[in-house]
């Protein structure tokens, strides 16, 4: 029968036993430690003597670079504490190479964009899309200055190939050819495209009119969504949310260089149709002056490239009749 509270006489005993041996080994323990870092009249190095003792005696084999970082990583941690010092860190030589390395402007790899797939032309248009900023990058001189090889003044430039990249899918023949579609199923897709393109330029006009409202009235109070909802749902058709137009809301105006760049990838394409034929998404000349101008990275601005193909900055007709207009 067992006793009240759940154990014999003898098993407490036996547990009492074990419990004094075991705590009688962590003093001893204690004690070794203690006494090689202090010694019989407490002098040495006591930093440098902990750290031998551990490596000697502890039961777990602890590597030397583990102790060494875990003891900055303490006085760092105690320096911060005591002073209030939010701004100081300790990096491993591991973290720091790394930091090194981040920080050199030496990068190597492939630039990603994740997204969900939707199936069908919107996945070809996303995939053409990213292609323009990829090929554009990985297509910049090597000798031009690193400014003009990763950095742009805006971001109008670089989507002008996306853009053009895109237009691709606007091509009836392009879907007949790789898709295997009739002329009329061919046709049918690329006025598709051309629909959702309309839709994405209209958004952004609308976008960009409310973003210039938002901020012109922000001094005054605050601004807020006045006209966000009205204003996208009306140039869509597709109803927006009010409160959903700060996480829509694009830093630096980036509405107006998706604009900026809709009006030259339109003047590109006019000008290639122009000088190469309405095959132009095919022809190796096309390949060869895109490559020309991928190789000048971000030095020329958006509008420089409509000098150059003969527009006007704001000549919108190439655009308005791709759209159908």
């Amino acid at each position: 029968m067992t006793p009240i509270g759940g154990r014999s006489g003898r098993e407490r005993r036996r547990l009492f036993a074990g419990g004094l041996l075991v705590g009688a080994a962590v003093a001893f323990g204690l004690a070794v430690l203690a006494n090689a870092l202090f010694g019989p009249f407490g002098g040495g190095d006591a930093a440098s003597e902990a750290r031998s003792t551990i490596e000697q005696s502890y039961f777990h084999r602890v590597g030397g670079s583990s102790l060494e970082n875990a003891s900055i990583q303490g006085m760092v941690r105690a320096l911060r504490r005591r002073y209030g010092d939010r701004f100081t860190r300790y990096l491993s030589p591991r973290r720091f190479r790394q930091f090194e390395s981040d920080t050199s402007g030496q990068f190597t790899g492939i630039g990603l964009t994740v997204t969900r797939a939707q199936r069908g032309l919107h996945d070809y248009q996303a995939f053409l899309h990213e292609a323009g900023h990829a090929l554009h990058y990985a297509g910049c001189d090597p000798a031009l200055p690193y400014t003009f090889r990763n950095i742009s003044r805006d971001h109008a430039l670089t989507e002008i190939y996306s853009y053009i990249f895109e237009a691709i899918t606007r091509e009836p023949e392009w879907h007949a050819h790789y898709f295997g579609l009739s002329d009329e199923e061919s046709a049918r897709n690329a006025e598709a495209t051309t629909f959702l393109e309309a839709i994405l330029f209209r958004r952004y006009t609308a976008k960009l009119q409310f973003e210039l409202d938002f901020w012109a009235r922000f001094n005054e109070n605050g601004s807020g969504p006045d006209g966000y909802e009205k204003r996208l749902t009306e140039a869509t058709g597709v109803r927006y949310r009010a409160d959903a137009y700060l996480a829509d809301m694009d830093a630096g105006f980036y509405s107006a260089d998706y604009l900026r760049a809709w009006i030259r990838s339109a003047q590109l394409r006019d000008y290639l149709v122009r000088e190469i034929g309405e095959d132009w998404w095919r022809n190796a000349e096309t390949g060869d002056r895109l490559r020309a101008l991928f190789a000048e990275g971000t030095r020329p601005s958006s509008e420089e490239i409509a000098a150059r193909l003969g527009y006007q900055q704001l000549d919108i007709g190439p655009l308005l009749h791709e759209l159908g207009a």
